[in-house]
């Protein structure tokens, strides 16, 4: 199964800021977000924000991808988000879920643009103490729920997001609820423990023979929609031919993803800036994927050894 992409589209990952109301365990952005915090660096302001959209747009941006932290915190983004829609950008809103009342207020303030909206929600668990242990909320997973239903009955696209960790109990379960609640397809990924410190990494992430035996069970489930594992080298996940990994796929290298950095308006190419945080084992010269495979997150070798 694979998430092809039919027209070649330019993604801007714009970072409005990283306040969250939630801590997840494996949260990628806390080492950011504590850095902002000391530096006295706030959010994005309005206009800052619209100039990011409006710089994208003008170097070609045909979908923008608002994350952080966490965007629906802000009173602004419907409008951020209207501005888009209105030229001609498609917008992808990566959030946690938890504030459902503002998802409806994008939704409503949407009706005439719904085909291009999609919200990329993660779940953490199909248990809902599991899942607010891990993102350290008192009432996360309800409120996720309550969001996807929502977003699913007005029609608006829904991506699941999956982080396989140590705190991972049942991969299908979760998936199952995707599925049943109607989600066009399913992220998998492997923490991206870069700047994590080791104890944090061995707290968090999986070894090699974990991941492998993880889907060595899990293929052995069948799914009505495409499931896309991302960040995992192929020897992650063992000889499953049904396993669609992202970084293996023409479409996906083909896409061209900018991702405008915390106050920089230029950008970077992130195909090429993600790959600086990759490495390979010694034996990976041997392997018959090394071509396609672009290694692991290099703090795993830092926590784990070669």
């Amino acid at each position: 199964m694979s998430n092809s992409i039919s027209h070649r589209e330019v993604e801007s990952h714009i970072v409005l800021g990283y306040k969250c109301n939630h801590y997840c365990r494996h949260c990628v952005v806390q080492v950011k977000r504590t850095r902002a915090e000391e530096e006295y660096i706030s959010d994005l302001s309005k206009s800052e924000a619209i100039n990011a959209i409006k710089t994208a747009i003008d170097n070609g941006a045909t979908k923008i991808v608002f994350t952080g932290g966490e965007p629906t915190l802000r009173e602004d983004l419907p409008d951020l988000i209207l501005y888009c829609l209105e030229n001609g950008c498609s917008v992808q809103i990566q959030t946690n879920g938890s504030l459902t009342d503002k998802i409806k207020e994008i939704c409503n303030c949407s009706t005439e643009h719904l085909d291009m909206l999609e919200f990329m929600i993660p779940l953490h668990s199909a248990n809902e103490k599991t899942h607010d242990f891990i993102c350290r909320s008192t009432n996360g997973f309800n409120q996720a729920i309550e969001s996807l239903k929502y977003i699913a009955n007005a029609g608006v696209k829904i991506i699941g997001k999956i982080v396989l960790t140590k705190f991972t109990d049942r991969l299908s379960d979760i998936c199952r609820v995707y599925e049943t609640i109607g989600a066009s397809s399913i992220i998998i990924a492997y923490p991206h423990c870069v700047s994590f410190p080791v104890d944090v990494i061995r707290e968090v992430d999986l070894k090699e023979e974990d991941t492998r035996r993880i889907f060595d069970t899990f293929y052995n489930d069948e799914f009505t929609i495409p499931i896309i594992l991302q960040a995992f080298p192929r020897c992650f996940v063992g000889e499953h031919p049904q396993a669609v990994i992202q970084e293996e796929q023409d479409d996906f290298l083909a896409l061209e993803i900018v991702e405008h950095q915390f106050r920089n308006e230029d950008g970077k190419q992130w195909h090429d800036f993600r790959k600086l945080d990759k490495r390979k084992f010694n034996h990976c010269t041997f392997c018959k994927y090394n071509k396609n495979c672009e290694g692991i997150w290099k703090d795993y070798m830092k926590a784990y050894g070669d």
